[in-house]
């Protein structure tokens, strides 16, 4: 059984796409004007305003699609269980709490070099 399409992209308001996987999700906003990708209803990707466009760094962009769905997914599931999750950082010891948006971003974002 085949998955659900559910990395929807967008060229401004035009619905150009639904795809199985942020591999190809990244590839389609890639060669859009003003592209936007969405799952379960959220932004995940926004051409133009990340670090590096989708077309040049497909990857990168995937992986961090999916970081994003990832966390959108654990605030998601805190605010339904009604608790406080928090995460730490094991390289740098920094807390994130899960049910603020801005530091679920920024989990989302969040890696180190080595």
């Amino acid at each position: 059984m085949a998955s659900q399409l559910v990395w929807k992209v967008y060229s401004g308001k035009l619905h150009v796409a639904s795809c199985h996987y942020a591999e190809d999700a990244a590839m389609v906003v890639g060669n859009t004007a003003e592209g936007t990708v969405k799952v379960d209803g959220r932004i995940v990707w926004r051409d133009g305003q990340e670090e590096h466009p989708a077309c040049d760094f497909i990857d990168w962009a995937a992986d961090l699609m999916s970081r994003r769905r990832r966390a959108n997914l654990a605030f998601q599931m805190a605010r339904a269980q009604g608790k406080t999750p928090a995460t730490k950082c094991p390289d740098c010891g920094r807390v994130f709490d899960l049910t603020n948006r801005q530091d679920m971003i920024a989990l989302a974002d969040h890696e180190h070099r080595r």
